[in-house]
């Protein structure tokens, strides 16, 4: 977006995953939901649904044997409509299995686009993490090559230890970009590259002496 083109590239990072995570819950909210009215409005011949579930599952509860989904709360319901979506999109586990054909269609729906959507994730993410290894790895060559050299031409420990810390803080530090360190500011028409050199170029002069006499 405009806004993100004035963060640094770690804070655009964040974004995106901050981003990708309420996807996540939204995508898994709307599901949720989904899944609850596919249940409550599509059954079998015997009116048998996901809902007629054992709301326990296998673990014994005295005097809820027969308590099902359906009995459940709406706050628990939320709760065992998302686990059971979560579910669909991870390896976890859940006993809830499809009863009716539209049940079994809106789960095979589901696994698909939950196999593609964790491929999307963590493609993402890695993506990300080997960026940040190759910067990190850039910059340590960089740094082994300064301490070679100050080595081979026998630099004094003190000298040699000013200009690595220098090194080390001008290479944390985010260098000003210039008109040519951008390259698709030549896909601009000649006018709006004007304008743009003029707006970047115009505080320099205005700041010289010879405009203050005016």
């Amino acid at each position: 977006t405009i806004l993100e083109l004035n963060w640094s590239q770690r804070a655009r990072s964040y974004i995106r995953g901050t981003h990708v995570v309420v996807g996540v819950l939204i995508y898994n909210h709307l599901v949720s939901c989904a899944w609850c009215a596919v249940g409550r409005t599509i059954s079998t011949k015997e009116g048998i649904s996901w809902l007629d579930h054992p709301a326990f599952g296998k673990v014994e509860v005295h005097g809820a044997d027969e308590i099902t989904l359906r009995d459940l709360s709406p706050p628990s319901l939320y709760l065992s409509s998302l686990h059971w979506t979560l579910s669909q999109m991870t390896p976890g586990p859940n006993p809830i299995t499809a009863c009716t054909d539209f049940e079994k269609v809106f789960n095979i729906v589901l696994l698909v686009i939950g196999l593609l959507f964790t491929s999307f994730i963590v493609s993402l993410f890695s993506g990300q993490l080997m960026q940040h290894i190759l910067k990190r790895r850039l910059k340590s060559q960089q740094i082994d090559v300064t301490r070679r050299f100050l080595k081979q031409h026998n630099i004094s420990t003190s000298l040699s230890a000013r200009v690595q810390r220098q090194v080390l803080g001008r290479m944390h530090d985010e260098s000003r970009l210039t008109v040519k360190d951008v390259p698709t500011f030549s896909l601009l028409s000649a006018p709006l590259q004007h304008e743009l050199l003029r707006e970047i170029r115009l505080p320099h002069l205005l700041s010289h002496d010879i405009f203050r006499v005016w």
